[in-house]
């Protein structure tokens, strides 16, 4: 199951196209794409929050797993190394790192939907201002890569 909607997720990160476009917009690219494939794929976000409750049992079983999450890590690389040429983003940055930023900030409005709406009284997940909270992520992390 998990290297299945993890080969369903890279398939579908594979049209990006990010080659053509400015290393700024692509990195915005991949935000929404990411965002929105967790809002429209809860299911992958509940899987992946089991596997690490199950502390990666099943995850170290699998030798595909490394293999198959590599590509979006080399797309990313890419893109950061086209913005660091051209002065736009600083040198320092890891693309696992900013990975794991993007992952990490598109599934919290899946994630904690529940509690961080009843908390806050506000809507999470699918409702609420989906836009703007994808805009904020996608804002937060262009700004981390940004070159002061």
């Amino acid at each position: 199951m998990l290297e299945q909607v993890y080969t369903e997720i890279r398939h579908a990160e594979s049209f990006l196209e990010l080659e053509h476009l400015a290393p700024v917009d692509a990195i915005r690219r991949v935000v929404e794409f990411t965002f929105d494939y967790y809002l429209s794929h809860q299911y992958f976000v509940r899987i992946v929050v089991a596997e690490n409750q199950a502390r990666g049992r099943h995850f170290r079983k699998s030798k595909a797993m490394r293999s198959l999450n590599r590509p979006i890590i080399d797309r990313l690389g890419r893109v950061l190394e086209r913005g660091q040429a051209g002065g736009m983003f600083r040198r320092d940055v890891d693309p696992v790192e900013v990975h794991m930023a993007i992952a990490a900030l598109g599934m919290f409005n899946v994630t904690n939907q529940y509690t961080f709406g009843a908390i806050f009284q506000r809507e999470m997940g699918t409702k609420g201002d989906v836009r703007r909270r994808r805009e904020m992520v996608a804002e937060v992390i262009l700004r981390y890569l940004m070159n002061p």
